[in-house]
């Protein structure tokens, strides 16, 4: 019987072999590192830039809304910095309630008034401001002292049964000028909206309420303007927002009409 052996040589990787796979896997490495941080930047970017849109229609809408329920020519633009020729404030007062009046008795400081609201507010209507036909900020200054508004006063005592308004007016002090579509607003407290710190920051105006961030990134150049009236459209605000995140610029312009009348 014969006894047959085969042998076996095997071969190593040369040292070429091995720095070539090293270097082509470095290569591949590096490729699908760039295209996996590529891809990640592009995400954030999308949602950074998604984030900032929603931020900025929410404060669009938010703004909108609340100007739109504004008791006419209560609106004003102001700068906390002296001598900044663009204003990055602007104060309005909001309606709490609006109504009509029947008739102003002289030598009298009641009235009687028709609300339009369904709720009852004979409870929550005291030490509430009224303003007859406002034409200017100033009428919104509550008082009878010969440096305060006459168009404005204090609610001092309410009935809804007869719908009739105790007021601080001095009784022989005369009425206000009285508009032609009778109206009145009831009001409280004044709201402002300030760019400041690069935020856009609402305030109640009641010396209680803390001031609420209604938006961050914005730069310098975010402002308020009220434009001029004329024949074809009166309180008209126009806002414009400069939003800023990652190096980019995106630039908002608003108006705003307030649809109230006095």
């Amino acid at each position: 019987m014969g006894f047959f052996s085969r042998r076996y040589t095997s071969q190593g990787v040369s040292l070429i072999e091995l720095l070539m796979s090293i270097v082509l896997i470095g290569i591949l490495s590096s490729g699908l590192f760039e295209f996996v941080s590529s891809s990640t930047k592009g995400y954030q970017l999308s949602r950074d830039r998604a984030s900032l849109q929603s931020q900025a229609r929410f404060v669009v809408e938010r703004i909108a809304r609340e100007l739109r329920h504004a008791v006419p020519n209560s609106v004003a633009t102001f700068n906390p910095i002296a001598g900044q020729t663009y204003a990055e404030c602007l104060i309005y007062t909001p309606i709490k309630y609006a109504g009509i009046y029947e008739g102003m008795i002289e030598n009298s400081n009641q009235i009687k008034v028709s609300l339009s609201t369904a709720l009852s507010w004979e409870a929550g209507i005291a030490e509430n401001n009224i303003v007859f036909n406002p034409l200017k900020r100033e009428d919104f200054l509550s008082g009878n002292s010969p440096s305060s508004s006459l168009n404005s006063f204090k609610i001092i005592a309410a009935s809804q049964a007869d719908g009739q308004l105790t007021l601080s007016k001095v009784p022989s002090v005369s009425w206000p000028q009285v508009s032609d579509s009778k109206r009145l607003y009831i009001y409280n407290h004044s709201v402002s909206f300030c760019f400041e710190n690069q935020s856009l920051v609402r305030r109640v105006l009641d010396g209680v309420s803390r001031p609420q961030v209604l938006s961050k990134n914005l730069l310098k150049g975010s402002q308020f303007r009220v434009l001029e009236p004329s024949l074809l459209q009166a309180n008209l605000i126009h806002v414009d927002y400069r939003f800023s995140l990652n190096e980019e610029i995106s630039v908002y312009n608003q108006q705003i009409q307030v649809t109230n009348v006095p």
